[in-house]
């Protein structure tokens, strides 16, 4: 017999209406992955900002080196 594994119910977690907040329901549950989890979320919405930036004509400053 097999010990239950922790993400034993993320297969009825992800499905149908509503899965992705209940997604995020079960994330605190694991600690490890709800910091991995922010840091990717972070990182992916970073680069949709940028990605609409860059598609709208902005770019970065230049740098400017202090005196």
């Amino acid at each position: 017999m097999r010990p239950p594994s922790k993400f034993a119910g993320t297969i009825v977690t992800l499905t149908g209406r509503g899965a992705f907040r209940r997604f995020k329901d079960q994330l605190p549950t694991w600690p490890d992955l709800l910091d991995r989890w922010h840091a990717f979320s972070e990182d992916r919405q970073r680069g949709r900002a940028r990605a609409w930036l860059a598609a709208e004509g902005y770019g970065p400053a230049p740098h400017q080196s202090r005196s």
